[in-house]
């Protein structure tokens, strides 16, 4: 998506999304399949803390540009992040106590 954006001459805070985006997959590639680093259970900061960042920087480069497009763009998409995330920590977290 991004190089689309880029051949059509868009400027950069819309095509800054997709490569972090793709960088994060990447990212998680790397560390999930390639090498397999056991890193969400005990978590290992020097993982964990790019893969959130990367991750929710990417999402917050897709909100800010439909925000200034206006905020008919912007809610609806700030409501399914917040919901995305909560389902997403909380999935996290079943049977964990037993």
């Amino acid at each position: 998506m991004g190089i689309g954006f880029v051949a059509r001459g868009a400027p950069v805070n819309l095509v800054i999304a997709p490569f972090l985006l793709a960088l994060w997959a990447g990212f998680g590639l790397v560390v999930d399949t390639w090498l397999r680093i056991p890193w969400r259970q005990p978590p290992m900061l020097q993982v964990f803390i790019p893969y959130i960042v990367l991750y929710t920087v990417s999402l917050f480069g897709f909100l800010f540009p439909l925000w200034e497009m206006g905020w008919r763009l912007g809610l609806p998409y700030t409501v399914l992040f917040v919901v995305h995330t909560v389902l997403n920590a909380s999935s996290h977290f079943v049977g964990a106590e037993g």
